[in-house]
């Protein structure tokens, strides 16, 4: 079960950590093979929006990353405490 901290950050016991962490990583090995698809790579979009070698993909992905890591930290903020 979750266990509220003295903060109100929620801690995961062992057993659902563990299967969040083969939830996540059968997600990732899924999404691997979505190039069979057809469906484009993330270096193969930014190649194709800036250029190869342009110095300007690297702040989008920056502020692109930063702009989810800043939803997702919201997102986990404002769900409802479970006790």
């Amino acid at each position: 079960m979750l266990k509220k901290c003295v903060k109100g950050v929620m801690i995961i016991n062992k057993k659902k950590q563990f299967l969040l962490a083969i939830f996540a990583g059968a997600l990732l090995s899924t999404l691997l093979p979505l190039s069979t698809f057809g469906i484009p790579s993330y270096h193969e979009i930014l190649v194709s929006l800036f250029g190869e070698g342009n110095i300007m993909a690297l702040p989008f992905s920056l502020i692109l990353v930063g702009t989810l890591m800043f939803g997702m930290m919201r997102l986990y903020k404002k769900s409802p405490e479970t006790n």
